[in-house]
């Protein structure tokens, strides 16, 4: 009859086992120097059976998992990417340091100097640029704009494509070198600019097909602008 191993009584030491902060610190810089990375997830900590203490705790300490990494020297994976309010607080504290809005240099100077988890990157992907984001929080402090505005994400406008020059001589020849709905034509008048006109805007997903464009002086498509005749 094979006989039963006796039961191990072993107390779990990460649970017992209360770290100062230095130390938790020392653990952080410690599994960082063994995975040879600056940056890693709460996930890739909480795996490493050297552990002291478990990413739950570091980050009820700490307040998060990004300030205990900015505590050791380390970056946080995507930090950026949850909290966009710290992302705005971080550049305002820069400026506040510098006296005034800061250069791109400065706050790439700023960001290290402090052990920021963010990099002028995770800046310029979210905001645009350093200069939309200046001019938000100017446009927030003289409510211009609405905390909503201040955080939401930069999106990018669609380049416009000049038409091809065959396209547009195209267009001028159907229309007779004249503007479609007031008659002007530079051959009677020189003073008038020609110019083909999108009728369903490009702004609102209009095409450059040939039943879409039309000939118009510049005063007529002024006045148009965006509206869809």
């Amino acid at each position: 009859m094979k006989q039963e191993q006796p039961f191990i009584y072993q107390r779990d030491r990460t649970k017992a086992t209360k770290l100062t902060k230095q130390e938790i610190l020392d653990d952080l810089k410690a599994f960082s120097e063994k995975c040879r990375t600056r940056s890693f997830t709460t996930r890739q900590y909480d795996k490493w059976k050297d552990r002291r203490i478990t990413s739950g705790s570091i980050t009820k300490i700490y307040g998060s998992w990004s300030k205990a990494m900015q505590e050791a020297g380390l970056k946080s994976t995507r930090a950026w990417k949850r909290d966009i309010k710290d992302l705005v607080e971080t550049f305002k504290r820069c400026w506040v340091d510098q006296k005034s809005e800061p250069t791109k240099q400065q706050f790439e100077d700023y960001l290290k100097r402090t052990n920021s988890p963010y990099t002028i990157k995770s800046y310029t992907h979210y905001f645009g640029s350093l200069g939309r984001l200046a001019q938000r929080i100017e446009d927030r402090q003289n409510e211009r704009i609405s905390d909503a505005q201040l955080y939401e994400r930069h999106k990018p406008s669609k380049v416009r494509k000049p038409l091809p020059l065959d396209l547009r001589y195209t267009i001028l020849q159907r229309d007779k070198h004249r503007c479609v709905i007031c008659g002007a034509s530079p051959s009677t008048d020189p003073s008038v600019t020609l110019e083909i006109d999108h009728i369903i805007p490009v702004a609102k997903n209009g095409s450059d097909s040939p039943d879409n464009l039309r000939t118009l002086c510049h005063a007529c498509n002024q006045g148009k602008k965006d509206r869809i005749e």
